[in-house]
Protein backbone atom coordinates (compact mmCIF):
# COMPACT_ATOMS: atom_id res chain seq x y z
CA UNK A 1 0.00 0.00 0.00
CA UNK A 2 1.12 3.12 -1.02
CA UNK A 3 0.14 6.66 1.55
CA UNK A 4 0.99 10.03 -0.25
CA UNK A 5 1.01 12.81 2.60
CA UNK A 6 2.34 15.97 0.83
CA UNK A 7 5.60 16.91 0.83
CA UNK A 8 8.37 14.86 -1.60
CA UNK A 9 11.60 13.68 -1.59
CA UNK A 10 13.25 17.46 -1.13
CA UNK A 11 10.22 18.82 0.28
CA UNK A 12 9.64 20.77 -3.00
CA UNK A 13 6.36 22.11 -4.23
CA UNK A 14 4.78 19.29 -6.58
CA UNK A 15 6.27 16.36 -4.80
CA UNK A 16 4.68 13.39 -2.84
CA UNK A 17 6.17 12.17 0.45
CA UNK A 18 6.32 8.21 -0.10
CA UNK A 19 5.39 6.31 3.63
CA UNK A 20 5.21 2.24 2.59
CA UNK A 21 3.04 0.49 4.79
CA UNK A 22 3.21 -3.50 3.82
CA UNK A 23 0.24 -5.30 5.50
CA UNK A 24 0.25 -9.28 5.39
CA UNK A 25 -2.28 -10.82 7.63
CA UNK A 26 -1.44 -9.29 10.97
CA UNK A 27 2.27 -8.74 10.89
CA UNK A 28 2.41 -5.09 8.99
CA UNK A 29 5.61 -3.04 8.62
CA UNK A 30 5.70 0.87 7.98
CA UNK A 31 9.01 2.35 5.99
CA UNK A 32 8.68 5.86 6.00
CA UNK A 33 11.22 6.36 2.17
CA UNK A 34 10.86 10.46 3.42
CA UNK A 35 12.85 9.74 6.43
CA UNK A 36 14.81 7.28 5.11
CA UNK A 37 16.15 9.59 2.47
CA UNK A 38 16.48 12.80 4.65
CA UNK A 39 18.65 10.58 6.59
CA UNK A 40 20.90 9.28 4.77
CA UNK A 41 21.38 12.66 3.16
CA UNK A 42 22.19 13.86 6.48
CA UNK A 43 24.98 11.46 6.82
CA UNK A 44 26.64 12.71 3.81
CA UNK A 45 24.98 10.47 0.92
CA UNK A 46 24.03 12.24 -2.33
CA UNK A 47 20.42 12.56 -2.67
CA UNK A 48 19.91 10.47 -6.09
CA UNK A 49 22.10 7.85 -3.97
CA UNK A 50 20.11 7.68 -0.83
CA UNK A 51 16.78 7.59 -3.16
CA UNK A 52 17.81 4.60 -4.97
CA UNK A 53 18.60 3.24 -1.64
CA UNK A 54 15.40 3.98 -0.67
CA UNK A 55 13.37 2.59 -3.17
CA UNK A 56 15.88 -0.50 -3.05
CA UNK A 57 15.08 -1.18 0.41
CA UNK A 58 10.87 -0.77 -0.13
CA UNK A 59 11.09 -3.39 -3.17
CA UNK A 60 13.67 -5.69 -0.22
CA UNK A 61 10.44 -5.25 1.94
CA UNK A 62 7.70 -5.92 0.09
CA UNK A 63 9.49 -9.05 -1.20
CA UNK A 64 10.50 -10.44 2.32
CA UNK A 65 7.06 -9.61 3.45
CA UNK A 66 5.33 -11.64 0.25
CA UNK A 67 7.31 -14.37 0.48
CA UNK A 68 8.57 -15.29 4.12
CA UNK A 69 5.45 -14.74 5.79
CA UNK A 70 2.39 -17.59 6.83
CA UNK A 71 -0.64 -15.51 6.57
CA UNK A 72 -3.81 -16.56 9.00
CA UNK A 73 -5.08 -18.66 5.74
CA UNK A 74 -1.74 -20.42 6.47
CA UNK A 75 -1.97 -20.97 9.68
CA UNK A 76 -5.30 -22.51 10.23
CA UNK A 77 -4.27 -24.79 6.84
CA UNK A 78 -1.82 -25.80 8.94
CA UNK A 79 -3.56 -26.58 11.68
CA UNK A 80 -6.04 -28.56 10.11
CA UNK A 81 -3.63 -30.92 8.99
CA UNK A 82 -2.02 -31.23 12.24
CA UNK A 83 -5.51 -31.99 13.67
CA UNK A 84 -6.01 -34.73 10.80
CA UNK A 85 -3.45 -36.33 11.14
CA UNK A 86 -3.42 -36.67 15.46
CA UNK A 87 -4.68 -40.27 15.18
CA UNK A 88 -1.33 -41.45 13.14
CA UNK A 89 1.00 -39.89 15.33
CA UNK A 90 -1.07 -41.59 18.53
CA UNK A 91 -0.60 -44.90 16.33
CA UNK A 92 3.12 -44.45 15.84
CA UNK A 93 3.41 -43.32 19.18
CA UNK A 94 1.87 -46.82 20.60
CA UNK A 95 3.56 -48.44 18.51
CA UNK A 96 7.05 -47.18 19.58
CA UNK A 97 5.67 -47.73 22.86
CA UNK A 98 5.38 -51.12 21.99
CA UNK A 99 8.67 -51.28 19.75
CA UNK A 100 10.35 -50.49 23.41
CA UNK A 101 8.71 -52.75 25.31
CA UNK A 102 9.64 -55.40 23.26
CA UNK A 103 13.08 -54.55 22.97
CA UNK A 104 13.72 -54.03 26.63
CA UNK A 105 12.03 -57.39 27.19
CA UNK A 106 14.32 -59.24 24.94
CA UNK A 107 17.29 -57.36 26.82
CA UNK A 108 16.11 -58.07 30.08
CA UNK A 109 15.35 -61.85 28.96
CA UNK A 110 18.87 -62.19 27.62
CA UNK A 111 20.44 -61.21 30.92
CA UNK A 112 18.47 -62.89 33.34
Amino acid sequence: MLFADGGGWGGGPGEVTLTQCYTEGMATVTFDTLKFVERLKAAGVPEAQAKAIAEAQREVFAEALDSSLASHSDLERIERKLIEHDGEFKLIKFMLGMLLGGVVALVLKSFF
